[in-house]
């Protein structure tokens, strides 16, 4: 797992992707960041979507589950 903030994620073993997918995480507002905690108390699942087409040649996305520390 890689982490990011209070948050961990895991994701691609390319450098680049949980670059990407850190990129997301960091540019969540506080909002967010509160209700993907209170989802997880309540016992749900958070995940952040990447858009990587720049790094693939074409229309791809990477999508990694998050939790919070």
């Amino acid at each position: 797992m890689s982490g990011i903030g209070d948050f961990l994620f895991e994701a691609s073993k390319d450098p680049r992707v949980k670059t990407r997918i850190a990129e997301e995480v960091v540019s969540m507002d506080e909002g967010a960041r509160e209700r993907m905690r209170a989802l997880q108390r309540l016992g749900g699942h958070t995940f952040v979507m990447a858009d990587i087409s720049d790094l693939e040649g074409e229309e791809a996305y990477a999508i990694a589950e998050v939790h919070p520390l």
